[in-house]
This record gives C-alpha cells, structure tokens and sequence, in this order.
C-alpha cells in the first residue's frame, strides 16, 4: 500500500471534523471529503470510495452513524471505519459493535489518539492486501526499490548490507510508503514491545541514512517517520 489511504470524516461537529481532518492531513492521509450527514456522506462514500471512515456514532439526521455504517457495510466495498463517540452508553456501544468497527475515539480525543486508531486501521487495511504488496517490488527512486517477498533493499540492483532490525523498520516504512508511521507502531514491530525510549529507534534510522544517502526517511514531529517515494 504505497499511496496514501484515503479516507473521510463524518460528524456533525464542525470543530470535532476539522480537527480530525487536520490531523488526518498531517499524518499522510489523503482526506477525500467532511460530511455533518449520513444521507450526504452515502452519496459520496458511492463516487469517491474511502478506504476508511472516522464516523460519529450519533449523527443527527434521519441515517445516525451506525445506520450510516451498516448501509457502507453492505456495499461489500471492504470501507473500513472508526467510531467516534461522547458516550458510553452500553446498549449503543453493543449496536455500535455489530457493525465491526476497528476502533473507537472517546470525546474528547487527542492527536495521538487519533494517530493510534490510524496505525491500528493501516495495518489492518494493509494486511488485507498483504499478498498482493509483498509478492511484488517497490519503486522508491530512480535507484532504490524494495522486494516485500524476500525483504531486500537494492541500489541499482545491488543488495544493500542491512541489520535485520534495519530491515524490518525498511520494511514497514515501504509498506506504509508516503504515511506517517508512529514510532509507536515500528517499536512494536522491531522490538516486540512498545518502547518509551526512542534513542534506539532514532540510531536505527541514523545508520540506514549513512549506509543509504538517497533514501528519503522524514522525520515528523514526535509522531514518527515517513518514507517518501517517487
């Protein structure tokens, strides 16, 4: 999954949707449209078909969120969405469920909250294409591609010397290519555990730009890292 995934924002909070969207932005993710209602929102999850949808579960209208969600479930378009919520009311938590939603955002939420719900969303969405992307190669850049099916890393067709730890972060990085991956999510993914102390992931991407000067590893922020392709 190298471009980067589309989605939407459906809530009728105009502050709640724009700062959703915004983060969204910032994070690498395309942001195809806002909507503050499930019959609007409908129409245009037919035309422009989001991979995912952050979507309020109490919509006003006549289509509330989860209404909304079981309607997109049965186009069979594999749309995934997130859930966000000012309640914990069990009964609509249980309904809410029915509808298999990945994730849940609690009011008032955070920009880290939302970067986790996203990284939980992409590996699930990326996993769902996992045969097609890693039977296949990436083109980085003129000189630099990635085979998902043996992990290697080439420059101009050589082999690049890698660390295994090296590779897994490479690894990641392309499949989330032109995305922001949290440094949450490669922790998880090089250590098996989430690490509060980011030195050593940091050390680990210093020596992939040493032994690598045209590979394009941005740093963002304190959110993570994003591999850029062309």
């Amino acid at each position: 999954m190298s471009r980067p995934l589309k989605v939407a924002v459906v809530e009728d909070e105009y502050i709640t949707a724009s700062f959703v969207a915004e983060v969204l932005q910032e994070l690498g993710c395309e942001v195809l449209f806002c909507s503050d209602n499930g019959e609007d929102a409908l129409k245009k999850v037919i035309e422009l078909k989001p991979q995912l949808l952050f979507l309020d579960i109490n919509l006003e209208g006549r289509v509330d969120g989860i209404s909304l969600a079981k309607k997109i479930n049965n186009l069979k378009q594999n749309i995934e969405h997130i859930y966000i919520t000012a309640y914990n009311n069990k009964e609509t938590l249980k309904d809410a469920s029915l509808t298999k939603p990945l994730d849940y955002l609690s009011k008032p939420f955070t920009c880290k909250d939302i970067e986790i719900a996203l990284s939980l969303a992409e590996a699930k969405i990326s996993d769902a294409s996992l045969t097609t992307e890693e039977s296949s190669t990436l083109e980085i850049s003129k000189d630099l591609c990635f085979n998902f099916e043996y992990k290697t890393l080439y420059d101009k067709n050589r082999a690049v010397k890698l660390s295994a730890r090296e590779l897994e972060v490479i690894n990641l990085l392309c499949k989330r290519a032109n995305r922001v991956v949290s440094q949450k999510e490669i922790a998880l993914t090089v250590w098996q555990k989430h690490a509060d102390d980011t030195s050593a992931l940091r050390d680990i991407i210093y020596r992939i730009r040493k032994k690598v000067p045209l590979i394009d590893i941005e740093s963002v922020s304190t959110l993570g890292y994003r591999l850029s392709t062309i």
